[in-house]
Parts: C-alpha cells; sequence; structure tokens
C-alpha cells in the first residue's frame, strides 16, 4: 500500500484490484444474503489499512453500508472499533485476531487428549 500510495504503478493496480474484489465480495454476499448485519474487518490489513476499508466501503450506501471516516481513520492501533455511520444499516467493525494463539490453544488440547 505504501509503494501504490508513492505511485508505483504496479502497487497501484494490485491495491486498486484487490479492493475491487473486496468490494465485489462484499456486494454480492450482501445481494445473496438478502443484507447484512455486520461487516468485519481483520487480520493486519483490516485492522491497519483505513484507506482501505474507506475504498472497499465506498458507493456502497444502498446496501445499507455507510463507514464514519472519521471513525474509520481512527481506528488503529488493533483495537476493536465500530466505524459505521449512525444512518449505516450494517454495523462495519473493526476486529484484530491472534490466529497463533487460537492455533496454540487448539494444539494444548488436543496434546492434553
Amino acid at each position: 500500500m505504501a509503494a501504490a500510495e508513492a505511485g508505483d504503478d504496479a502497487c497501484r493496480l494490485a491495491y486498486g484490484v484487490y479492493a475491487a474484489r473486496l468490494s465485489h465480495y462484499l456486494g454480492a454476499y450482501t445481494w445473496l444474503l438478502n443484507g447484512a448485519d455486520a461487516i468485519v474487518f481483520t487480520d493486519d490489513i483490516g485492522v491497519n489499512a483505513w484507506q482501505l476499508r474507506e475504498r472497499v466501503c465506498a458507493n456502497a450506501d444502498s446496501l445499507g453500508v455507510i463507514l464514519d471516516p472519521v471513525a474509520n481513520r481512527s481506528a488503529v492501533g488493533g483495537k476493536t472499533a465500530f466505524v459505521h455511520s449512525p444512518d449505516s444499516r450494517t454495523a462495519i467493525l473493526v476486529l484484530p485476531t491472534d490466529e497463533e494463539q487460537v492455533i496454540l490453544g487448539e494444539v494444548i488440547e488436543q496434546l492434553r487428549d
């Protein structure tokens, strides 16, 4: 993302394709499910990249997805946050995960058996 923002054409293309694919899935699954209760951005890029969240949620207001730009830009640093506008029909969350901790817990559970 830093290289894309710095003007690297290949990185800008890759970032654009990535964001477009996420937007496509957001729209497709919202359509198939006849709405969504929440959209959750997780993992390093979903938690740390307010620009990606902003780009993915852009023009999704017809789906009831309205991002609060101030809350979105403030949601960095690994804390759980709601980043949707009060007018949004769909909650939008930033939710840090710790997959390694979950895997470790599963391994320990298996070793106990």
